[in-house]
């Protein structure tokens, strides 16, 4: 289940993939797994991807509680 509403706040802040894990400290193929949804990531994480791309780092569990 791809993360429609994750691609769409990286493209708005014009960040790439490559740029964010980067920045997060994490690997681009592992960045490029949570937005598949094929990953949740850490709440460190979780964290430092919702405070470059200003969403509520929540976020990400919220929507493990609506499957």
């Amino acid at each position: 289940m791809e993360r429609e509403w994750l691609i769409n706040c990286r493209n708005k802040k014009k960040h790439t993939q490559a740029s964010i894990s980067q920045s997060v400290g994490i690997s681009q193929q592992y960045y490029s797994k949570i937005e598949k949804g094929l990953r949740t990531p850490s709440t460190d994480v979780a964290m430092k991807i919702a405070n470059i791309l200003e969403f509520k780092w929540t976020r990400f569990y919220e929507e493990q509680e609506q499957m």
